[in-house]
């Protein structure tokens, strides 16, 4: 009377039990033990496949598979659990039609497995190469049409070094939506992603991904002001720690603006400085910029909005009070944001919006803007971020400062207001908004 088998074994002891979490297989048929350990020594020295297949007896005929023998499927971290008596292989001279049928299949299968192995080497390789995962980090909100967004050219400059995103690089985009308290998290979740290297769009997203970690390079997009005062960099020509970049140096421009006011309202007496106090750097600008105005005559008045709330309230202020005759915003990523119904505001209060920060906001309504051109910025970065994947430290990378400056002017907004724009300001004008 034949010995019945246990569920799960065929006659020779053995079945293989595959799990759920994956690595590269081959089907390579119904195989008897012996075949199937001569297979998995002689492949699993060339590639480490997991080796699909059915123990097959005697009896059985062709088994049949969802895979053939020519697919081959690439995974990821597949376990071969055995159950037990699998390492008990017949011995020599045992199952001697099994061991005669499987001598002209060896030869076939060896052949076959060969082929199929040196054909999944390559895609297990691919699969261990992962290609490195830029974390890109920015305090304002996801623009609405990205591609037609400052942040493509970062894109833009990364194509233009060999990099294609999704082939040998890919990003990841965190947004704050204009709330900076969000940016400690955002930066700690790249942190945690394990990225390459983190690209800092403006100085809330620097200060809390530098505060995030000591070791992965951070990639400074626009840094609005001076990154040694604040501890970012030691020194712009030699950083000595983990942050590198461009500096935009809004701030240290400031008095620029007042002349550049002054020659477009000659008879302006009161100026409101509209900052954003949650970036530190912004609460120095009104002590810098007081020597400078009190030379072409003007007062000064600050204002302070941290939220969309409170650009509201504070336009809303200012026409209770009395009313500066123009404003100098200076650039931020909540007011880039904010940036249309900012225009709308200061046009409805007749206020003339003058703003320290890049063509944008021109564009949007306002009826000046000088500073650097943040596309350029942006563009820029990814050769930090070349110079980095390639093994360069960041450290000693020197910090860039900007090398185009825009000055923009609307003549819709200047109608507007009532505004004539002296022509030698037309003249120098990098661009016009008619």
């Amino acid at each position: 009377m034949a010995n019945e088998l246990p569920a799960g074994r065929n006659r020779h002891g053995t079945i293989d039990n595959i799990g759920r979490t994956f690595v590269p297989a081959i089907w390579i048929g119904s195989v008897s033990p012996r075949q199937f350990h001569f297979a998995s020594r002689t492949v699993g020295r060339l590639a480490k496949p997991l080796i699909i297949c059915r123990l097959r007896t005697r009896s059985e005929g062709p088994s049949t598979s969802p895979f053939t023998s020519s697919t081959r499927r690439l995974f990821v971290r597949m376990r071969l659990q055995y159950a037990d008596g699998w390492d008990k292989l017949p011995k020599r001279g045992a199952h001697r039609c099994a061991r005669q049928e499987a001598k002209p299949m060896i030869r076939r299968d060896f052949i076959k497995l060969g082929v199929a192995s040196l054909s999944a080497y390559p895609l297990a390789a691919t699969a261990q190469r992962s290609i490195p995962v830029i974390g890109a980090l920015s305090p304002a909100a996801r623009p609405t049409q990205f591609n037609s967004s400052i942040y493509a050219a970062f894109a833009v400059g990364m194509r233009e070094l060999g990099y294609v995103e999704g082939k040998n690089y890919s990003i990841e985009w965190q947004f704050a939506d204009g709330d900076y308290a969000r940016l400690p998290e955002l930066a700690s979740d790249l942190v945690r992603l394990k990225v390459s290297i983190i690209f800092a769009t403006s100085t809330p997203s620097i200060l809390a991904a530098s505060k995030a970690t000591c070791t992965i390079p951070i990639v400074m997009g626009f840094y609005e002001d001076d990154p040694t005062e604040y501890g970012v960099a030691a020194s712009l020509g030699h950083p000595a720690g983990n942050v590198t970049g461009l500096a935009a140096m809004e701030v240290e421009s400031l008095s620029k603006h007042l002349d550049l006011i002054r020659a477009m309202l000659p008879d302006l007496n009161q100026l409101g400085i509209l900052i954003n106090p949650s970036v530190g750097s912004y609460r120095t600008a009104l002590p810098k910029m007081q020597p400078a105005a009190a030379k072409t005559g003007m007062k000064l008045s600050d204002w302070e909005a941290r939220s969309p709330q409170d650009i509201e309230t504070v336009f809303g202020a200012m026409a209770q009070a009395n009313d500066p005759g123009a404003i100098l915003m200076i650039g931020d990523a909540l007011f880039f944001g904010a940036r249309q119904r900012i225009a709308e505001l200061a046009l409805d209060r007749r206020l003339a919006l003058i703003v320290a920060g890049p063509r944008e906001y021109v564009l949007a309504g306002a009826l000046m803007a000088y500073g650097a051109n943040a596309a350029d910025l942006f563009r820029r970065a990814a050769t930090y971020v070349d110079k980095i994947l390639k093994g360069a430290k960041p450290g000693v990378l020197p910090i860039q400062q900007p090398t185009k400056f825009d000055l923009v002017v609307n003549l819709r907004t200047a109608k507007t207001l009532g505004v004539q724009v002296p022509d030698k300001m037309l003249a120098i004008a990098d661009e016009v908004v008619e």
